[in-house]
C-alpha cells in the first residue's frame, strides 16, 4: 500500500508542474525615464532581494526579465515595493564563523534592489539582503540611501572576543538632531535600537513624526505565523517480524501477524512562512495525539507422541501516542482559493503502553493447561519518516493523505513489531486578521 502512496503522489505532482512555478501579482514597475507601467509580476518569497523580476503587461502577454539595470522601481500592489540602488554595500560578515580579525570595512559598488520598509515625510528605511546578511538603508529626503552600518567582527587583543561597532546609531542620531531635536524618548530609542526592522522601522517612524506612508503595503509582507487545529483519522499497521525463535516470543513474532487499527486523531501546531503573502514553501511544527489498540491471536497444534498439544497465543496492547511533527510543506500549485501540496519531515513520537500482555496456553487433548502470562517491552520514544499531500481550499481548510513509514514500537534486537502509519484528516487555519 505504501508504494501505491507514492505512486499517486508522483501522479498527482506531474499536471502541476507546468504551472506551478508562477505567482503573478497585480504590480507595476519604474523604467529608467520615469515611466510606469502596469501589469503583473512574478512575486515570490525572496528570501533575498531579487536580483530580476518578471513582468508582463497583461495575463495573456509574453514575460520579460528586468533587472536593476533596466528599471529603477518595481512594486506588488498592497503587498511590497522595491527601488533601484546603485552603491557601495558592505562585505563585512556577520555570522560567527566567518567573522574577521577586526573591523572589515570592505565594500562592492553594485546595482540592486532595495526593499521599502518604512517610509514618511522626512526618511525611508530601505533593507537588502544576500547570502552574507540583511542590511538595512536610510534616505534622507530625496538623497540617496546609505547603508546603515554595523560591523561585527574578533578583538585579536582580548582574546578574540566579538564586538561590534555600531555606527548607524550615530547616523540616525544625525537624524534625530535634524527632525526631532531635544527628544529625549527618540535619543533613547536609538541608542537601545538594535539593528533588527522592528526597531528601525520604530525609530523611522518617530523620525517622520508618526506617519508611515507604506504601512499599507508592507504589513504582511516577510516573516509571518498562522495556527492550525485538525482532527482525522489514523489506520495503524502493525506486522510483526522474527528471525530468531526465544523461548515462548517464537511463535507469534515469527509466523508474520498483522494487524490493522483505525483511530481518531487531533492535531495543532503553527505555520512559519517565509512570506505569508505567498505561501509558496514553509515549514510546520505540528502535534497530534493518538491512541491505538492492538490485538494478535496465533494457533498451532502438533503431536507430543500419542498426545495432542494445541497451542493458543493472544498478544495486546494500548498505546498513546504524543508526536511533535516537524515538516516541510511546498505548494506546487499556489493560487489564492486552491492549493496543493506536498510536505516532508521527521516524527519524534512519545508513547505509554498499557494493558500489554502475551498469553499463552496449552491444550493437552482439549484440556486446558495452566496460562501464562509474558512481558513484552515497548519503545517510548520513536523516529520516523512522514509524507503527506493534499489540497488548502479558501486558505482556510487543509484536506490531507498521510503517511509515516514503519517504526519498530517493541525493544527486541530480533524479533518485533513495526508500525505504519496511514492519516487522512482536515486542519483549519486559524487566520491572525
Amino acid at each position: 500500500m505504501k508504494y501505491l502512496f507514492f505512486f499517486l503522489l508522483l501522479a498527482a505532482i506531474t499536471p502541476f508542474q507546468s504551472n506551478a512555478q508562477r505567482n503573478f501579482k497585480p504590480g507595476y514597475i519604474v523604467t529608467l525615464e520615469g515611466d510606469t507601467t502596469k501589469g503583473f509580476i512574478d512575486y515570490k518569497e525572496w528570501n533575498q532581494n531579487p536580483r530580476d523580476i518578471t513582468f508582463k503587461t497583461t495575463e495573456q502577454a509574453a514575460s520579460q526579465q528586468y533587472s536593476p539595470n533596466k528599471i529603477k522601481a518595481f512594486g506588488v500592489y498592497q503587498l511590497d515595493s522595491y527601488q533601484r540602488y546603485n552603491g557601495p554595500i558592505t562585505k563585512g560578515a556577520v555570522d560567527l564563523a566567518d567573522l574577521s580579525s577586526g573591523i572589515d570595512s570592505s565594500y562592492v559598488t553594485d546595482t540592486v534592489f532595495l526593499r521599502v520598509v518604512s517610509g514618511g515625510k522626512n526618511v525611508t528605511l530601505y533593507s537588502y539582503r544576500d547570502k552574507i546578511k540583511t542590511r538595512f538603508f536610510i534616505a534622507d529626503g530625496k538623497l540617496p540611501p546609505a547603508e546603515l552600518r554595523r560591523y561585527v567582527y574578533l578583538d585579536n587583543t582580548q582574546a578574540n572576543k566579538i564586538r561590534e561597532f555600531n555606527f548607524y546609531t550615530q547616523q540616525l542620531l544625525a537624524l534625530a538632531i535634524k527632525y526631532a531635536p531635544n527628544n529625549a524618548v527618540l535619543t533613547a530609542s536609538i541608542n537601545s535600537a538594535s539593528y533588527r526592522a522592528q526597531y528601525l522601522e520604530a525609530v523611522i517612524l518617530q523620525l517622520n513624526g508618526n506617519t508611515n506612508n507604506y504601512k499599507f503595503k508592507n504589513e504582511d509582507g516577510g516573516g509571518n505565523s498562522q495556527f492550525f487545529i485538525g482532527i482525522g483519522a489514523s489506520l495503524a499497521n502493525a506486522s510483526f517480524f522474527g528471525v530468531e525463535k526465544t523461548n515462548y516470543l517464537e511463535n507469534i513474532f515469527t509466523a508474520k501477524t498483522r494487524l490493522q487499527s483505525v483511530v481518531p486523531i487531533i492535531a495543532g501546531g503553527m505555520d512559519f512562512y517565509i512570506n505569508k503573502n505567498v505561501k509558496k514553501l514553509f515549514f510546520r511544527a505540528e502535534l497530534n495525539l493518538t491512541m491505538y489498540k492492538g490485538h494478535a491471536t496465533y494457533k498451532s497444534s502438533y503431536m507430543d507422541y500419542i498426545n495432542k498439544v494445541d497451542r493458543e497465543e493472544e498478544l495486546t496492547f494500548n498505546q498513546t501516542a504524543v508526536a511533535f511533527n516537524p515538516q516541510f510543506v511546498y505548494n506546487l500549485y499556489n493560487a489564492n482559493s486552491f492549493k496543493f501540496f506536498v510536505a516532508g519531515g521527521l516524527q519524534l513520537t512519545f508513547s505509554l503502553f498499557n494493558n500489554t500482555h502475551y498469553y499463552g496456553q496449552n491444550f493437552l487433548n482439549g484440556k486446558p493447561e495452566s496460562k501464562t502470562d509474558y512481558p513484552v517491552f515497548y519503545r517510548t520514544m520513536t523516529t520516523n519518516v512522514t509524507a503527506k499531500t493534499g489540497v488548502t481550499l479558501a486558505n482556510k481548510f487543509d484536506i490531507y493523505l498521510g503517511y509515516c513509514a514503519p517504526v519498530t514500537i517493541t525493544d527486541y534486537p530480533n524479533y518485533g513489531i513495526d508500525m505504519s502509519v496511514y492519516r487522512l484528516g482536515i486542519n483549519y487555519l486559524i487566520s491572525k486578521k
